[in-house]
């Protein structure tokens, strides 16, 4: 399982730099289609794999499309929306992230106990075909607007973090967000023993935790990311890590299921927040041709 994860998620990192310069290079819309049906194809040969070494190697493809795919999907936010309504657009994409997060696992499972595990990853397969048929179906003047290089030269993969890093309040702010991640993500295995062996809620006291969690990104991604104004994003997303960090650490120091599900909601409304303000401070303070 560990390895499938790696194989799944470890291209997102490592092709970073030069999925970013061709989003960057090529028509945003087009390579988002092209980037969803090949994670389509991808994805249905996964239904038919047999053993476990040709199932990294597609799953590694996979990623390697996705690594593709998301930095086109972030790019055509600034093609389709308004300026003004940047802010709103990216609560908007989030929030559907976080159902995605949330009813995603809960869908697999009703599929699989259906017909196997063939058949949530057929559904799968069509969920990026529908996404290619969107991006396909986008105004036609997102294509002028998507293609924000001039034809020059194509740049280094590394740019567009040497950009970010020059900055003092963009550089602090994406430590902060990494570090914040990195030790959410460590602690996560924890939190199932948490609910189960310390506050003894059982598998539905788990489960109540992790929709608390999921309920307070959703509203904090709708409602409150979208009242934090232009000149705040960077100091309120670093004062929304901190809240969601102790939505994450007070429920250890009162064993109190009750008081766990609400610092779960806070804490989820902070990091529903964050997520918003991150990503609107790319679109709004990185030049186009380095988003």
């Amino acid at each position: 399982m560990a390895v499938l994860f790696i194989a799944l998620w470890a291209p997102l990192v490592v092709f970073a730099g030069p999925a970013g310069i061709v989003v960057d290079r090529f028509d945003a819309r087009r390579v988002l289609v092209v980037a969803s049906v090949a994670q389509a194809g991808i994805a249905a040969a996964l239904a038919f794999g047999g053993s476990l070494t040709p199932i990294l190697v597609l799953t590694a493809l996979l990623g390697t499309a996705n690594a593709v795919g998301q930095p086109a999907e972030f790019a055509l936010i600034l093609a389709v929306v308004d300026e003004a309504r940047i802010g709103v657009a990216n609560a908007q994409v989030e929030t559907a992230r976080f159902v995605g997060f949330a009813a995603g696992p809960l869908l697999g499972g009703v599929l699989a106990s259906a017909g196997g595990t063939r058949l949530p990853l057929l559904v799968n397969a069509a969920s990026f075909l529908a996404i290619a048929a969107v991006a396909m179906g986008l105004r036609r003047h997102v294509s002028a607007v998507a293609k924000v290089s001039d034809g020059g030269p194509l740049g280094r993969a590394r740019d567009g973090i040497v950009f970010l890093g020059r900055d003092r309040l963009r550089r602090l702010v994406m430590i902060v967000a990494f570090a914040s991640l990195l030790f959410m993500t460590a602690s996560a295995p924890a939190e199932v023993f948490f609910a189960k062996d310390v506050l003894d809620v059982g598998d539905a006291g788990f489960g109540a935790l992790w929709t608390s969690w999921a309920v307070g990104m959703t509203l904090g991604a709708l409602v409150l990311a979208r009242r934090v104004p232009g000149r705040a994003l960077a100091g309120a997303a670093l004062a929304a890590i901190v809240v969601q960090s102790l939505g994450l650490a007070l429920p250890t120091l009162w064993l109190v299921f009750p008081f766990a599900l609400a610092l779960y909601v806070v804490g989820g409304l902070a990091h529903g927040t964050k997520n918003v303000l991150v990503r609107t401070l790319m679109h709004e303070r990185v030049p186009a041709r380095l988003h």
